[in-house]
């Protein structure tokens, strides 16, 4: 843990001594929900507690692209097919945000996230125009240089 603590003393108020400690804190992944608070003591044996705060670590998941699967599996169909995509992504405070392109055209997707993991699914029905074509879905996090991408080829057959 990379700490660093300053402790100042005033005389305040009826000769009372303020004592001031202030942490300062580099947070790390694992360290994400874990509770800080103050104890101090100006008597042997009596303590007091200052309230107790979560962590909230921001930190990005790996740095590998996202998962497409796709149900029915195989990414070939028939003309006429239903097909989910699913893109899932693991990792990161927050997680990534995820957004799906089949054919160059930007598509409406259901976000199915939870704490740990971005999964987003693509209902599509397949017609001839998505053959030989892409669907791509596109991680997105604030501490990301950039976004990581995973494309599919969608292969359709006339029926």
């Amino acid at each position: 843990m990379d700490s660093n603590f300053h402790i100042s003393h005033t005389i305040g108020q009826f000769d009372l001594i303020k004592t001031t400690s202030v942490f300062m804190y580099t947070g790390v992944k694992n360290d994400n929900m874990q509770n800080v608070f103050c104890k101090a003591s100006n008597w042997p044996g009596v303590t007091v507690e200052s309230v107790s705060y979560s962590l909230n670590v921001r930190y990005p998941p790996p740095a590998i692209p996202p998962r497409i699967t796709s149900s029915p599996s195989g990414f070939q169909y028939d003309n006429g097919t239903n097909v989910t995509l699913t893109c899932q992504q693991s990792g990161g405070n927050p997680v990534s945000t995820l957004s799906w392109n089949c054919k160059n055209t930007e598509m409406s997707s259901k976000n199915m996230s939870n704490s740990t993991e971005a999964i987003s699914v693509l209902e599509l029905t397949i017609d001839v125009s998505f053959n030989e074509q892409e669907c791509t879905c596109t991680a997105n996090h604030t501490l990301f240089s950039k976004p990581l991408s995973a494309k599919k080829l969608l292969t359709v057959f006339r029926k």
